[in-house]
């Protein structure tokens, strides 16, 4: 899948342990995640079917307010997504909207340094949820997640 602006990664986890993994990533970096929209449940609940979708949807308000400052129409993009899917042959992948992407998108200038911590931040989260379930002392990436990516955004 080559969509511009969109990273996609297959995961080695079945859905529900993908979104699980991404979930507990982010909590560890201290946000709670601002929603979870079951895109499958609300299409069965329209009578209608859908491979199991999930949009994690978190942020924190420290880092995005002063995006927002700059460039009113990125609030368009925050707090950011990440999306968990299952495709037809029944592999989950875990995709998300660059963030240099959305910057480029929305004019905004003057926060490289937010911008690049935030998309180390996007592949760090992304890579956790897709690998094989291993403990926090096993993955360095899930131990050191908190401390390398909340010194740089802020």
């Amino acid at each position: 899948m080559d969509i511009d602006g969109l990273v996609t990664r297959v995961s080695k986890n079945n859905w529900a342990d993908t979104a699980e993994r991404l979930l507990d990533a982010i909590r560890q970096l201290g946000i709670e995640p601002v929603a979870r929209i079951n895109q499958a449940a609300a299409a069965q609940k329209a009578g209608l079917s859908l491979l199991a979708s999930e949009v994690i949807i978190f942020g924190n308000p420290a880092v995005g307010t002063y995006l927002m400052q700059s460039a009113p129409t990125i609030a368009l993009e925050l707090p950011l997504k990440i999306l968990v899917w299952q495709d037809e042959s029944g592999t989950t992948n875990v995709s998300y909207n660059q963030p240099q992407w959305l910057a480029n998108r929305h004019g905004l200038r003057g926060h490289e340094e937010r911008i690049r911590a935030i998309s180390q931040m996007m592949k760090d989260l992304a890579a956790i949820a897709v690998t094989s379930k291993l403990t926090d002392q096993e993955n360095p990436d899930i131990a050191t997640l908190p401390s390398s990516i909340n010194n740089k955004i802020q």
